[in-house]
């Protein structure tokens, strides 16, 4: 579905918010950018991840993101990105998201992100 470009603008701030918090080891930011409900698995974390601490304790390695679609419908919007690892530029795997609106923002209720074995 189409979205707005303030939605789809939004929606992009919330990502580099949430990459550069990781990034930075900003465990403050990263709880503000997490659904109470957040769920999800990470390239370098053992099982499932659950609630808004997951990636705060500690962080997932450092990454960036590449050729990022946000599609949404509503107050849901899903995300698909090429993940790049920050300190192996030629590793990359896949990323994708969900986010929920609440009417003042944009929270990541559901993250994946993987890498090649």
């Amino acid at each position: 579905m189409t979205i707005s470009r303030q939605t789809h603008e939004q929606i992009q701030a919330v990502l580099a918010r949430l990459v550069d918090a990781i990034r930075e080891r900003e465990s403050d930011t990263l709880r503000l950018l997490i659904a109470p409900e957040f769920s999800g698995f990470f390239h370098d974390r053992p099982g499932r991840l659950t609630g808004p601490d997951a990636l705060v304790a500690p962080p997932p390695s450092p990454f960036f993101l590449d050729q990022v679609e946000v599609r949404a419908e509503g107050t849901i919007a899903w995300v698909t990105a090429r993940m790049i690892v920050d300190d192996a530029p030629e590793v990359s795997g896949g990323f994708t998201a969900v986010l929920r609106g609440t009417g003042h923002a944009w929270l990541v209720v559901q993250i994946h992100g993987s890498l090649p074995a």
